[in-house]
């Protein structure tokens, strides 16, 4: 799964958790809103449905021809605090109905639409004193809100029942209205965001081509500049700093290698004329240069200055070769006195017309590579017999 990718899921899940949420709470707000107002309503609307069902004879002889368990028509000041389908009952204490149940302003039926009620209602045997109970219910496929008080005296029970046909209406629509708006802003944020993402991570993409690039071969290649401000500016920044390091360590050592071969080059060249001189004042001595002082003298000496010469060449080709190994320095206990004695006993056997001293405690111990220290004490006696005046005393 690609960077894009994730970026865009992980945006898309912390929205959609953001509007299930808010979703969520709206739906609970209006819900808790919607019935806090029918228990309102239900309180208003009680003592009204209560005086209509305790007194259906008179309500009755109020309205000719309509009976109880019928549609009750309410004068216009009653009605209008009693909803649509308003429904009255009483109970007594064993829960059984007192009279006929009251369909105020809409049609009851047959009865099937009136809410299952619950065991021990308030004013019941089960529950003589219990308090005013809202609650909810069902009844022929309609949702009710209930309200159930205690009658007293005698006991038993005024329930009035409001259907909420509107308020599952309501909170249904609002369901999807949530839905769509949520399905909506997730659609064009994803968009929105698929876009963005793209255009801020294509610096990216060309890093990655770049990359690509060097590592076919081609070091000249760099990421193009961008805002140093930004984490991917500072990466691009870095990255071309990298890669002209790496460029400037690739030409080093190509410029290291073409020295080492014409030094290679050159020293074969060299090798060849003093092995070649050997050779000559060998056979020089073969044809009778032996027998004649002189001449014996004079090959000898040409002899000894080639193979110095010789010398000098394998010298530097032996440190080249250290040098590409690579050896680490050892770290031990070495006595430099020691080191210096033999340095100075091997220069002595070298350089006979000289006179070398050396003054130094009897030991001095020290931490180091006793390998590279005589080396450097060899050089420094050579460098004096080459470069100074012959029979310079050396200390």
């Amino acid at each position: 799964m690609t960077l894009r990718l994730r970026l865009l899921l992980v945006l898309l899940g912390i929205v959609a958790c953001g509007l299930l949420a808010a979703d969520a709470v709206t739906y609970n707000q209006l819900d808790n809103f919607l019935y806090s107002r029918t228990d309102q309503q239900l309180a208003g609307a009680f003592p009204g449905v209560v005086n209509a069902v305790s007194h259906c004879a008179e309500v009755e002889s109020q309205f000719p021809g309509v009976s109880c368990g019928q549609v009750v028509r309410l004068p216009q000041d009653t009605a209008a605090s009693i909803p649509l389908g308003t429904i009255g009952e009483l109970l007594d204490a064993s829960g059984n109905v007192v009279g006929q149940p009251v369909s105020f302003l809409g049609v009851l039926g047959s009865g099937k639409s009136l809410p299952h009620l619950p065991a021990g209602l308030p004013g019941s045997s089960d529950n003589p004193g219990g308090a005013s109970l809202y609650f909810s219910a069902s009844g022929g496929g309609v949702h009710y809100r209930v309200l159930a008080q205690p009658l007293t005296p005698g006991g038993g029970t005024a329930v009035v029942a409001f259907p909420t046909t509107d308020i599952s209406q309501t909170l249904g629509h609002l369901l999807r209205i949530e839905g769509l708006v949520t399905l909506g802003v997730l659609v064009a944020l994803g968009a929105l965001a698929w876009w963005m993402v793209r255009r801020e991570l294509r610096p990216l993409d060309a890093m990655a081509t770049t990359a690509g690039a060097i590592a076919a071969g081609d070091l000249t290649q760099r990421v193009e500049d961008d805002d140093s401000r930004t984490e991917v500016g500072r990466l691009g920044t870095a990255l071309n700093t990298m890669l002209g390091n790496i460029e400037r360590a690739f030409d080093a050592r190509a410029a290291s290698e073409e020295r080492l071969r014409r030094f290679l080059a050159d020293a074969s060249h060299e090798l060849r004329t003093p092995l070649t001189s050997i050779r000559g004042y060998a056979e020089m001595f073969d044809r009778g240069a032996r027998d004649r002082p002189e001449d014996l003298a004079v090959s000898m000496r040409h002899i000894r200055d080639e193979a110095d010469r010789m010398n000098e060449l394998v010298n530097d080709l032996l440190l080249l070769a250290r040098l590409d190994r690579e050896r680490p320095l050892e770290h031990q206990a070495v006595d430099l006195r020691a080191l210096a004695d033999e340095a100075v006993a091997a220069a002595r056997v070298s350089a006979p017309g000289r006179q070398i001293t050396l003054s130094a405690p009897d030991a001095l111990v020290v931490q180091g590579d006793g390998g590279r220290l005589r080396q450097v004490l060899d050089n420094l006696l050579t460098n004096a017999d080459r470069y100074t005046p012959p029979g310079t005393p050396v200390e």
